[in-house]
């Protein structure tokens, strides 16, 4: 009996012991799946918040890009009209540059061409003349001796008038031209020596205007109201074709076409000296540079009076890059221009006196002949500004036809700006070195001759005592200031292989340097140098150094050259 009950007993406790790894491994199984369908749902959850922020994100960068997109077309426009309203400012500027000087000064050239022509001519009727008389007086006396003069009144010959048909052209050639030129001169007095158009051109361009508005008249009251209607379109576009061109002020032509019969010689300036070369000189190409001008700010306003998203600008660019060498030209000049007025105010008195009246005309607002002249050097770099801002402002390919010939332009035109930048430093250089040659006491005749360049000025101190550092080229120049207007030259060291540039041992703060010359251009004492700040002081060390390899590389160059 015992062992039966614990028979029953083993087997209640296997199949409650089965039960509960059935329920265990049912409830594993249970929680399993569970899981799994959590990870499920929790996956598809992260999906669906990724792809609300995704679309969100979409959302933000489409309107971003909108905003983006919307802000380059107003900046664009916006470009465009400050490209048009500068460029109709620089025309005008070089128009009163032409209108106020060139023309003036022309018209001076020609009346004194025509003065000498003049005189030349009325130096030759006297020779011509003298030589007559002297003809006449001789074949006179010819006469007398000849026995035919005494044969009778009705047999003698009379003594020929060499000179009387000849003089009396000459002298109505003469009369005609000092009848033009008094003409000339009592005519409406002007600022500008070119005189008005006649009246009779006047009347006839009337005539022409009351015969085209009958025709105009006739056309449209002959015509259907279809046909007047695309006539009327067509009206309009000539209309704004007309309005585009004339918002710009026609420049008048000058050395090309300009005469003397065009000139008041009254309102003239008189400058007795005054040569076409030295106008020539003054204003270089700055006609051409004008009217190209021109034409572009024409080109530019119908652009923007006809603006839409597409527009383009960068051909006009493109163009004007093949026009450049003109302003390369002028910019090649820019320091003979500035250095024939110079001369010819210390040479022409009058020049001087006429040029100090001209810089006050009200159409001047205060700038000079040379703030004029050098408008066309700081116009390229303006152009680039422009360009790099309208670039900024331009999509990329896919999206804009601008974006390739922009870039293009924009490249090219900045090789051209460093280049006139280079130009322009040179030319504020020279500047610099001729009011230092007229400072020099005792001066230094060769200072500014043709090969030499100024490189770099600036004051620095030797022995406590300031100093101006001159750098140039070939040699450099150390000044003490004597008085507000006079400085005294110091030291004029010869840059070679004989110059060494090295750093001062005991100088603890880095702002000296000192100047060492050996050989037969030796000097008794290192110049020592101070600068105001150690980056300066490696500045002037690097750039001295810079001219002494650049010299020795044009002496080795010079040397192997083959003769």
């Amino acid at each position: 009996m015992g062992n039966s009950a614990s028979k029953k007993k083993e087997e209640a406790e296997l199949r409650a012991k089965d039960v509960a790894d059935r329920k265990a491994r049912q409830e594993a199984i249970r929680l399993k799946a569970e899981a799994e369908e959590q990870a499920i749902r929790n996956e598809k959850y992260t999906k669906l918040i990724l792809h609300v922020f995704q679309s969100s994100a979409r959302g933000y960068l489409a309107r971003k890009e909108f905003n983006t997109l919307k802000a380059m077309v107003v900046k664009r426009k916006k470009i465009a009209e400050e490209i048009l309203t500068t460029e109709k400012t620089y025309v005008e500027n070089l128009g009163i540059l032409i209108e106020v000087f060139n023309i003036p000064l022309l018209g001076t050239v020609l009346v004194n061409e025509h003065n000498q022509t003049r005189s030349f001519a009325h130096h030759k009727k006297d020779n011509k003349k003298s030589t007559m008389e002297d003809l006449t007086t001789h074949y006179s006396k010819s006469a007398q001796n000849s026995p035919i003069s005494h044969k009778s009144p009705e047999s003698s010959h009379s003594v020929p008038d060499f000179n009387s048909a000849a003089l009396n052209r000459r002298s109505m050639a003469v009369t005609s031209s000092e009848t033009r030129a008094l003409s000339s001169s009592t005519s409406d007095a002007h600022k500008s020596p070119v005189r008005s158009p006649s009246q009779d051109s006047s009347k006839s361009e009337e005539k022409s205007g009351a015969l085209r508005e009958k025709k105009k008249k006739s056309a449209e009251s002959g015509t259907s109201s279809s046909t007047g209607r695309a006539r009327r379109g067509t009206e309009h576009s000539r209309k704004k074709t007309v309005e585009t061109a004339s918002a710009f002020k026609k420049l008048r032509p000058v050395s090309s076409v300009l005469k003397f019969e065009d000139i008041s010689e009254a309102d003239a300036p008189k400058i007795p000296g005054l040569t076409r070369e030295d106008v020539k000189r003054i204003f270089s190409q700055i006609e051409v540079i004008a009217n190209y001008n021109q034409s572009i700010g024409i080109e530019v306003e119908k652009r923007v009076n006809a603006w839409e998203w597409q527009q383009r600008l960068g051909d006009i660019f493109l163009g004007l890059l093949d026009f450049l060498k003109t302003y390369v030209a002028y910019v090649n000049n820019y320091n003979e221009s500035l250095e024939t007025i110079d001369k010819l105010k210390t040479t022409l008195p009058a020049f001087a006196e006429w040029l100090a009246i001209a810089e006050r005309n009200p159409q001047c607002s205060s700038l000079n002949l040379s703030g004029f002249l050098i408008m066309p050097i700081q116009r390229i770099p303006r152009y680039v500004m422009l360009l790099e801002d309208l670039l900024k402002n331009t999509p990329e390919n896919p999206m804009h036809r601008d974006r390739a010939e922009l870039s293009e332009a924009l490249m090219k035109m900045k090789d051209v700006a460093k280049m006139i930048n280079d130009k322009k430093r040179e030319a504020e250089n020279f500047q610099v070195l001729v009011t230092l040659y007229n400072q020099l006491d005792p001066q230094i005749p060769d200072l500014c001759e043709a090969h030499r360049r100024l490189l770099k000025h600036g004051v620095l101190k030797e022995e406590g005592a300031e100093v101006t550092l001159y750098l140039m080229n070939d040699f450099i120049l150390i000044t003490k200031e004597r008085s507000a207007t006079k400085q005294k030259p110091v030291h004029r060291l010869k840059i070679g292989p004989t110059m060494r540039i090295a750093n001062v041992e005991l100088d603890k703060n880095n702002k000296m340097f000192q100047i060492e010359m050996t050989g037969i251009d030796g000097i008794d004492a290192p110049i020592v140098l101070k600068a105001p700040k150690p980056e300066e002081k490696e500045s002037w060390v690097r750039d001295i150094n810079e001219q002494i390899s650049e010299f020795t590389r044009r002496a080795s160059s010079f040397a192997t050259k083959p003769k």
